[in-house]
C-alpha cells in the first residue's frame, strides 16, 4: 500500500480477506500485488496437472484393489495349506497311535512269553535244589556227600567247576575254604562215573566235578544220557578271587570281594553284596546283580538282567529279555542302548546320536558309559531304593 511500510500478515483458514479505507478523509493509496501474475495459459496447465493427479490416484486405487485381491487369494491358499497340514498331522497321529498300540501288544506278548520261560526255569531250578532229582524219568535216589576244608592266607584263588548242578558260594571271616560237595546219581554205575577232585596248591584251590563219559560208555554202550550231578556249597574268605562254572545249574554268590568269573550253560546267576570286577555269563537264564560295587559285564542268551549298585563300568547283553538298572540317588552315568522301549524313572535326559539305532541317555550330567543291549526287550532305569 502506498510506498510500503510495516509488514502486516493476514491469514484466514476458510473465508475471504477484505481491506477497507479508513474514514480519515485521506486519499486512497494505490495497492500493488507482489505475487507473480498468471498468464492465460496457466489455468490450462493446472487443469492438466489435476487430471494427471486424478489418473494417478485411479491407478493407485486399482493397484491397491489388486493388492487386496492378491492378499485375499494368498490368505485362502494359506488356509488351504494349513488345513492340508493339519490333516496330515492328524493322519500321522493316527498312524503313530496305531504303531504304539501294535508295539504295546507285541511287548505284552513278549512279556507273557518271558514270564512263561522264567517260570519254566524256576521250576527246573527248584527241581535241581531238591534232594531227589528226576532226570530222564529215573529218580536220583543215590546221594553221597564229601566235605573238605583248606587253610589259606591272604586272598585265595578258588576255582569251582561241575558238569551239572548248582554252585553256591558264601563268605565268612575265617581264613579257610570249606567245600560241601553233594553227588547224586540214578544208580550205582552212574554214581561211579562221577569224578570229584579237591586240591590246593598254595593260594590256589581247585574243586572239579566231572563225569567220566568213557566209563559211561563202557558200562552202558550207546547211551549218552547222564543221570547224575554234583552240587557245590562253598564258604570262602570275603576277599577271594573266584572262578565258578556249571555245565547246567544255577550260580549263587554272596558277599565276595574280588574278581569273579561266573559261567553256566543253562541256569540263573545271582550275585549279592559283591565288589570288584565281575564277569557273569549264562547260555539260558536270568541274571541278578544286587548291591554291587565295581565293574560288571553280564551276558545271557535268553533271560532278563537286573542290576543295582555303584558301577564304575557296566555292560549288559541279553538275546531276549528286559534289562533293569537301579542306581543310587546322585549317580552320574551315560546310558547307551539300542532298545526301542525305555522306562525312565530317574530323570535321564536323552541326547541325539549319529548312529541310527543307538540311543543315549544322560543321568546326573553324565559319567561312565553303561552299555545295555537287548535283542527283544525293554530297558528300565530306576532308583536303587525303588523296590518295584
Amino acid at each position: 500500500l502506498g510506498q510500503g511500510g510495516p509488514r502486516i500478515k493476514l491469514d484466514n483458514v476458510n473465508g475471504s480477506i477484505t481491506i477497507n479505507h479508513a474514514a480519515d478523509g485521506r486519499p486512497l493509496s494505490p495497492a500493488t500485488n507482489l505475487l507473480p501474475q498468471k498468464s492465460e495459459g496457466d489455468d490450462d496447465g493446472d487443469d492438466a496437472e489435476i487430471e494427471h493427479d486424478r489418473a494417478e490416484a485411479r491407478r493407485e486405487a486399482r493397484e491397491a484393489h489388486r493388492e487386496v485381491e492378491r492378499a485375499q487369494i494368498e490368505i485362502q491358499r494359506e488356509a488351504q495349506r494349513a488345513a492340508r497340514e493339519a490333516l496330515r498331522e492328524h493322519d500321522d497321529v493316527i498312524r503313530e497311535t496305531q504303531r504304539e498300540a501294535a508295539r504295546a501288544v507285541r511287548e505284552q506278548q513278549r512279556e507273557i512269553r518271558r514270564a512263561q520261560i522264567e517260570s519254566q526255569r524256576a521250576m527246573r531250578e527248584v527241581a535241581r535244589a531238591t534232594t531227589v532229582i528226576t532226570n530222564n524219568n529215573n529218580s536220583m535216589a543215590l546221594v553221597s556227600r564229601e566235605t573238605k576244608t583248606f587253610t589259606v592266607s591272604g586272598t585265595p584263588r578258588v576255582t569251582l567247576q561241575t558238569f551239572d548242578g548248582p554252585i553256591i558260594v558264601r563268605t565268612w571271616d575265617k581264613s579257610e575254604v570249606t567245600v560241601n560237595a553233594t553227588k547224586r546219581a540214578s544208580d550205582e554205575r552212574q554214581q561211579q562215573g562221577i569224578r570229584l577232585s579237591m586240591n590246593q596248591n598254595g593260594a590256589e584251590i581247585s574243586i572239579i566235578a566231572d563225569f567220566d563219559k568213557a566209563y559211561s560208555q563202557r558200562i552202558t554202550p550207546n547211551v549218552t544220557n547222564i543221570s547224575a550231578n554234583v552240587s557245590l556249597e562253598v564258604y570262602v574268605p570275603r576277599s577271594t578271587t573266584l572262578r565258578a562254572a556249571s555245565g547246567d545249574g544255577r550260580l549263587i554268590i554272596e558277599g565276595v570281594h574280588g574278581n569273579m568269573d561266573l559261567r553256566t550253560g543253562d541256569g540263573s546267576i545271582e550275585v549279592q553284596n559283591g565288589r570288584g570286577h565281575l564277569n557273569a555269563t549264562t547260555g539260558d537264564g536270568r541274571i541278578r546283580i544286587i548291591n554291587y560295587d565295581g565293574q560288571v559285564e553280564t551276558r545271557t542268551g535268553d533271560g532278563s538282567i537286573s542290576l543295582s549298585g555303584r558301577f564304575d563300568q557296566l555292560s549288559a547283553r541279553t538275546g531276549d529279555g528286559s534289562i533293569s538298572l537301579a542306581l543310587p540317588v546322585g549317580s552320574r552315568a551315560t546310558i547307551e542302548t539300542d532298545a526301542e522301549a525305555i522306562i525312565n524313572d530317574v530323570g535321564a535326559v536323552e541326547e541325539q546320536t549319529s548312529q541310527k539305532r543307538l540311543r543315549r541317555w544322560v543321568i546326573g550330567g553324565g559319567g561312565p558309559v553303561f552299555r545295555l543291549h537287548t535283542g527283544d526287550g525293554r530297558i528300565i532305569l530306576r532308583r536303587a531304593d525303588d523296590e518295584r
